[in-house]
């Protein structure tokens, strides 16, 4: 559906410039203008054209509901309600994106245009990032606090997941899209590096890795291939990193990685664990709201002991949480974040049940499903510390994949010999 095809570019758009505000801005409200019109297509096309809703969509639109409904105990305890709709833009943005994209995108061609605009989304948005490095004078560089703005964010992370399973689909077949593909994974590793978060660095490293398992698993890489076409570049883009940074910024970079085993003593570890227990002590005063939340919006307390943090040390009240399913508990209940963490454990088994029969299957949808399955291992990880899905526009991304990826998965089974195992 063209009409379709556009709104969900035009809405990428959007969220890209979106920046995030303490008010409702005129860009937000045209955005959930354009969100309203998306989902009724969507729903009514992915009703009329697909047998039934996938499983993992049945959890993510029982999560949708669980999340309306939620306005009640929201308001009931006090919550502004347009601070609710606030809170509640980016949740329901997921399933929304998702029925969306998967009523768009039908085709092959479609599917891939889409995942590759993504892509370039964050090429754009890495190396924009970078580009502004030109104008920084090293040698005045005393605190990495202020170069973390120069690394892309989670656009690094989220690319990288994205591309690199492709660097062992194309060395073959074709040399120039494997050469792009090579320069696109160097670009996020250098914008990767210059986040200077450890919660990227960890969630990504771990992602990989899944990544790798799956390839191995499918006999589509050997561990040979895997040393030579990653671990070399990275070693090679670390020593080329280290030859054109100064030394200062060098050993930010080097202090940081060595950081990483005393994560659990630093402070800003202890004010997450504090706020966690502030979180589950409100949550307690209340134990019916254990099961179904205190409502998007509602406030938690808890005392920081860290003065960076939050702007001091002291008694903080607040409805954000690092932790996204510490958020989604507090907000939503018991059944809010099930059906949130059942959605996902669902999808992922369906994508590995695909894989594992994707021997007949189109390359090119293997290892996009591949770069997609590795990209929410990576959300779910950084979701611990950072909850990317609180913010609007990660949430459209991340709903755009999903539609993608579900439809992926119709297009490999109705590739799948009659006798080969199938997605449930």
């Amino acid at each position: 559906m063209k009409v379709m095809r556009v709104l969900i570019f035009i809405s990428l758009i959007l969220a890209t410039l979106q920046e995030s505000s303490p008010e409702v801005t005129p860009l937000e409200i045209l955005t959930a203008c354009v969100f309203g019109v998306i989902f009724f297509l969507g729903l009514g096309q992915v009703l009329i054209f697909h047998k039934g809703i996938p499983k993992p969509l049945f959890y993510l639109l029982g999560f949708l509901g669980c999340a309306g409904i939620n306005v009640v105990v929201g308001l009931a305890n006090g919550v502004d309600l347009l601070w609710w709709f606030r809170r509640f833009f980016p949740v329901a943005t997921l399933p929304f994106a998702a029925l969306a994209s998967m009523a768009a995108f039908r085709s092959q061609k479609q599917l891939c245009t889409a995942f590759v605009t993504l892509v370039l989304i964050g090429v754009m948005c890495v190396l924009s990032s970078l580009f502004q490095l030109s104008s920084v004078d090293f040698a005045m560089i005393t605190n990495l606090q202020d170069l973390r703005e120069y690394g892309g964010g989670y656009y690094s992370a989220f690319g990288l997941c994205l591309v690199v399973p492709f660097l062992f689909g194309y060395l073959r077949p074709n040399r120039l899209i494997w050469f792009l593909v090579m320069c696109t994974s160097l670009l996020f590793f250098m914008g990767l590096i210059f986040t200077f978060t450890r919660t990227y660095w960890i969630s990504t490293t771990i992602s990989l890795l899944f990544m790798v398992h799956i390839l191995v698993k499918l006999r589509r890489i050997k561990i040979s291939v895997f040393l030579i076409w990653i671990v070399v570049p990275v070693f090679l883009g670390l020593a080329f990193l280290f030859w054109v940074a100064s030394s200062n910024v060098c050993e930010f970079v080097v202090s940081r990685v060595a950081s990483i085993p005393r994560a659990f003593s630093d402070l800003s570890f202890v004010d997450r664990v504090m706020e966690l227990r502030g979180l589950w002590n409100s949550a307690i005063q209340n134990p019916i709201s254990l099961l179904g939340g205190n409502g998007l919006g509602a406030k938690f307390t808890f005392y920081s002991p860290n003065p960076w943090s939050w702007g001091g040390v002291g008694w903080i009240a607040n409805d954000y949480s690092h932790n996204y399913y510490a958020y989604l508990f507090w907000t939503m209940g018991v059944i809010g974040l099930s059906l949130f963490l059942f959605f996902w454990g669902s999808l992922l088994r369906q994508v590995m049940k695909t894989l594992l029969c994707s021997s007949n299957v189109t390359a090119n949808l293997v290892y996009q499903l591949i770069g997609i399955s590795t990209a929410a291992i990576n959300l779910l990880i950084t979701s611990l510390t950072v909850p990317a899905l609180m913010n609007f526009k990660w949430a459209f991304y991340f709903g755009v994949l999903i539609g993608v990826a579900l439809n992926l998965i119709s297009h490999a089974v109705a590739e799948l010999p009659k006798d080969k195992c199938v997605t449930e």
